[in-house]
């Protein structure tokens, strides 16, 4: 016999567990924390947990969210299933808890965390030889269009010298003013250091020194 007024209701605690992961077509059965990692475009991963009461395993609240991925709890009764599509690629873990009354709750006894792998194209060291490669690249443009500018300033140079010259033969009266005018043009103009104009002996078949200007020349036509 027993008395119905002295029995004690002892409140029965769950036990919650993450029992199985599902990604790329294939399922993965669990017990403890499990480390998932997923290439980028494998991005799609299901998850499946339950509660166990000795009382029944109806009308139990959950709580889910992965976390890194989103901030608020998904809630739900009798909701033993979460489903995620499209995952950025980074580092994510997948909570869960159950409570019979919703204000207490109680954490599952293993944990799932998943790694989506960026692809080649989001990695650092794919990013920092995109970097070096662009940086290179400008500096060549950089230099190639200085390199251009220069070229095309020696040609406007050489075209004034040209101009300069044919200006001094045509005023010059002889041969020999115009070979000397052009020996001291080509010295302050193009920068030469030294100039000496030689002209075509052709009975003789030798070169005859004619004009000459430079540092080291003297006064006059010598």
């Amino acid at each position: 016999y027993f008395h119905p007024d002295k029995l004690v209701s002892i409140p029965t605690s769950l036990t919650l567990s993450i029992q199985d992961v599902k990604s790329d077509g294939e399922s993965r059965h669990i017990t403890d924390s499990f480390d998932l990692t997923l290439p980028y475009l494998s991005n799609d991963i299901s998850f499946y947990f339950s509660a166990i009461n000795l009382y029944g395993s109806k009308n139990i609240y959950y709580q889910y969210k992965l976390t890194g991925y989103e901030k608020e709890w998904h809630t739900g009764i009798d909701v033993r299933e979460a489903h995620y599509t499209s995952l950025p690629t980074g580092n994510f873990s997948f909570e869960v808890r159950a409570s019979l009354d919703g204000i207490n709750w109680i954490k599952s006894n293993n944990a799932v965390s998943v790694v989506i792998v960026p692809p080649i194209w989001q990695r650092w060291w794919f990013i920092s030889f995109c970097m070096l490669l662009l940086s290179g690249s400008l500096i060549w443009l950089f230099a190639s269009r200085n390199k251009k500018i220069l070229e095309q300033r020696e040609e406007i140079e050489m075209e004034q010298a040209i101009n300069y010259f044919a200006t001094n033969m045509y005023e010059a009266q002889s041969v020999e003013n115009i070979l000397w005018e052009v020996a001291r043009s080509c010295i302050g103009r193009l920068g030469f250091e030294d100039c000496v104009i030689y002209l075509v002996d052709e009975k003789r078949q030798i070169l005859v020194q004619t004009a000459a200007h430079g540092p080291k020349s003297p006064a006059g036509n010598q």
